[in-house]
C-alpha cells in the first residue's frame, strides 16, 4: 500500500510538470496582468478619498499619492494557499502613539468558502493597539472587523461576477471609513500618545 501512494505521488509529480511546462507563462502573465489591474483601481480609490482620509485620521503631515505603494500578499515563499490580499497600501512611522501604520485598500481573497471581498482598513504594530481601535469603531458600526489581531477594516462581499465593479464597490466603503475616523476625532483622539 505505501507503494502504491508514493508511485501516485511520483505520477502527480510528473503530471504537474508537464502541464506546467505547457501553461506557466500564459499563467503567470494573467497573474501578472490581474494583479496589475486590482492595483490600478485600488490605486484610484485610495488617491481619490487621500486628501479627506489625512483629514479625518488629523495627519500632521498629509498623506501623498507618492507614499501609495502596490501590495500583493503573500509573497511566493510564503504562500498557504488559503488567503491572499491585492492592492495599495500607504505607510507612516510619523504618528503620534504607534512606532508604524499601514493603511490598505484592496481585494481580499480567501479560500474557506471561497469569499472575495472588498477591505479598507489599517494595520497596526500590535494587537493591543488595533484592539483600541476596533473598541472605539465597533460602537459606531457593527460592519467593523478584526482580522489577525492587527488589521482593523470594513470589508464589503463580493461575488465573482462582481469583481469588474471593485472601484465602485471601493468608491463606497472608503467613505464610510474616513467618517468613523471623523466620528472618533482622529488617531491622536484614539492613541493618546
Amino acid at each position: 500500500m505505501g507503494t502504491a501512494k508514493i508511485a501516485d505521488r511520483d505520477e502527480a509529480r510528473r503530471q504537474l510538470l508537464i502541464e506546467g511546462s505547457r501553461s506557466y507563462l500564459k499563467a503567470a502573465t494573467a497573474l501578472i496582468v490581474y494583479q496589475q489591474e486590482v492595483q490600478k483601481k485600488c490605486r484610484k480609490v485610495m488617491e481619490r478619498y487621500l486628501q479627506d482620509y489625512s483629514l479625518a485620521l488629523k495627519l500632521k503631515n498629509a498623506l501623498k499619492s507618492s507614499e501609495i505603494a502596490e501590495h500583493r500578499w503573500p509573497q511566493p515563499n510564503q504562500w498557504e494557499g488559503n488567503w491572499a490580499s491585492v492592492g495599495v497600501h500607504v505607510g507612516r512611522r510619523d504618528i503620534p502613539g504607534l512606532s508604524w501604520w499601514e493603511a490598505y485598500c484592496s481585494l481580499e481573497l480567501r479560500s474557506e468558502e471561497p469569499v472575495l471581498y472588498c477591505w479598507v482598513g489599517e494595520t497596526f504594530p500590535t494587537g493591543k493597539i488595533a484592539t483600541v481601535l476596533f473598541d472605539k469603531l465597533r460602537r459606531l458600526s457593527a460592519d467593523i472587523s478584526l482580522d489577525d489581531t492587527i488589521n482593523v477594516g470594513i470589508a464589503l462581499r463580493l461575488r465573482a461576477d462582481e469583481a469588474f465593479q471593485i472601484e465602485e464597490k471601493l468608491d463606497d466603503l472608503f467613505p464610510k471609513w474616513i467618517n468613523l475616523w471623523k466620528k472618533v476625532g482622529g488617531t491622536k483622539a484614539v492613541f493618546k500618545a
